[in-house]
């Protein structure tokens, strides 16, 4: 039959859920590059949001206009029923159009493509790793009402046979990339963006969705030039005066001497356009060391201002199961080196799992005290996500810790722990997290967002060499180390009292009892933030404007 329809009139709705730890609708990239993909080959594309709290109203919009096309990114949380229940419901409203999911490489969590598929006939396709191309080619097929046998990426339904086609090779050059499409920034004024200048790492880590991801004989990563990510930093600081950027690559600085020369240029390109930015950047600590100096001083100067790094445990046996390449003496090397350079540190970290033994659970608090980072609760609360198809996910399997679920949809804690008791502990911890989430008054974030905001104080007075306003700030940043100092101490003697509980087969109003006492000391402690802003805020304030 031939279609008169015009490709303009062949409406595609993006769709992105806005759910999930730390998962904001404005980074999700995904969605920004197959929107700007589509658009750029002529596609009509509206990107529609379905938020947590409000699941009625993105559905009733989505619905309310009959696209040929929807297709679903999926988040790094993996929510796999929510995709599902939502893929019935246009299906229910719009039988016609064609369900698509889609995500790629570290940006979005490994699925068991296969058992989501067949979990849902409301669900069409599948779009296996990066969706660029796949997009634009699957469009123009749906578009021609023609066969989608050689289109390489997919897994898709005919009646009721699922049908695996061809791996298609991950993008060569990301520069020939569009700059992806931002609609959300319009409606929410977000003041920062994520940004992506690789794709892929050089690591193996065994809980990683990026190495689970690899197609066998293509490259493990590759790099945008430095004057293609200045130019989106550019553009991104010009049109839309965002200052404030997280580049989301897995390793930065990744491959090797080369991939320092990059970011070195990146730090120059950046110091030139006089962009005047402040940025957060993935890295992997044993990459660093004191040789490293001059370019950590001149990322600095470009505006690095939080690295994040994944340390994951506090003792050798642990690292090696999740087959770190980093040993415990790069961790204290690098936390220091970052100490030095005045950048703020953030760290992965997972202290249970199902092969965690109560002697990993004191070595790692005891590595969190001695490397001075224990100061942030969350660490001591952190399970290890099970990703389908990563390393140790298939060793879950093998050891027959993977618990059975229904239709094959795997929620990413569904595994059994080896000792009771460890697991008797980390579903107490579940509690603290809640019970954190609701207590904002002895939550963290008070000194982590004053860190920050001192930091941007020390670039400002740096760059006046201002040494009179300097004598203001110091005493500032001796206070919140104080604090931080204090914090690391007071959450090392309670978790090792938690371990001791649990060993010794506590009842559980002895826990209450020491959770009662640790959040009237924790309270005491946060309030000394909120006195250290008051005294100071005023005078930082002053500096600010100067």
């Amino acid at each position: 039959m031939e279609n008169n329809m015009s490709i303009e009139n062949f409406d595609i709705a993006v769709v992105i859920l806005v759910y999930g730890e730390n998962y904001e609708v404005a980074d999700d990239l995904v969605a920004g590059y197959i929107t700007a993909m589509l658009r750029k080959n002529g596609h009509s594309v509206d990107i529609i949001e379905i938020d947590k709290d409000n699941e009625n109203i993105g559905l009733d919009y989505l619905t309310s206009k009959e696209y040929k096309m929807v297709i679903f990114t999926i988040p790094t949380s993996s929510n796999i029923p929510e995709l599902i229940n939502f893929s019935n419901y246009v299906k229910s409203k719009n039988p016609i159009c064609n369900t698509v999911l889609t995500g790629w490489d570290h940006h979005s969590a490994p699925i068991d493509i296969d058992a989501v598929i067949r979990s849902s006939e409301a669900i069409d396709v599948i779009i296996r790793g990066e969706g660029e191309q796949t997009v634009v080619e699957l469009a123009e097929l749906l578009y021609k009402n023609e066969s989608l046998d050689n289109c390489e990426g997919i897994t898709y339904r005919i009646g009721e046979r699922i049908v695996t086609n061809n791996n298609r090779s991950p993008i060569a050059c990301l520069d020939e990339l569009p700059f992806p499409a931002r609609d959300t920034h319009t409606r929410h004024a977000y003041e920062s963006f994520r940004i992506s200048s690789a794709r892929g790492c050089l690591g193996n880590c065994t809980f990683c969705p990026v190495p689970a991801e690899r197609v066998s004989g293509n490259l493990p990563w590759r790099g945008r030039t430095p004057e293609n990510v200045v130019s989106e930093l550019k553009e991104l600081v010009n049109t839309l005066g965002i200052r404030h950027f997280m580049f989301i690559d897995p390793t930065f600085e990744d491959p090797g001497e080369k991939g320092k020369e990059r970011i070195r240029e990146i730090s120059r390109l950046i110091i030139k356009e006089n962009l005047n930015i402040n940025f957060l950047v993935n890295m992997r600590a044993e990459n660093w060391s004191d040789s490293d100096r001059e370019l950590l001083e001149l990322l600095y100067q470009a505006g690095l201002e939080s690295v994040t790094v994944g340390i994951e445990a506090g003792n050798e046996r642990t690292l090696r199961l999740f087959n770190k390449r980093a040993h415990i003496q790069d961790f204290f090397t690098f936390i220091n080196l970052m100490k030095d350079f005045n950048i703020y540190l953030a760290y992965g970290f997972i202290m249970f799992h199902s092969y965690c033994e109560i002697q990993d659970l004191r070595d790692n608090n005891n590595f969190l005290k001695d490397a001075g980072i224990g100061h942030m609760m969350g660490a001591y609360l952190i399970k290890l996500k099970a990703f389908p198809r990563t390393q140790i996910f298939q060793k879950l399997q093998s050891d027959n810790l993977v618990k059975t679920t229904q239709n094959g949809i795997y929620s990413l804690f569904d595994y059994k722990y080896i000792d009771p008791r460890v697991q008797r502990l980390a579903e107490k911890m579940d509690w603290v997290g809640q019970q954190l989430n609701v207590r904002p008054d002895i939550h963290f974030y008070n000194i982590q967002k004053f860190t920050t905001f001192v930091s941007r104080i020390r670039r400002k007075i740096e760059k006046s060499d201002n040494q009179e306003s300097m004598k203001h700030l110091l005493p500032i940043e001796n206070a919140v180390e104080h604090m931080k100092s204090s914090l690391n101490e007071l959450n090392h003697k309670w978790f090792s009292q938690c371990i001791d509980w649990v060993e010794h087969n506590g009842k559980d109003e002895e826990f209450d009892n020491i959770m009662n006492k640790h959040f009237a000391d924790l309270k005491v402690e946060y309030d000394k933030v909120k006195s250290v802003q008051m005294r100071s805020g005023r005078g930082l304030i002053r500096v600010m404007n100067m």
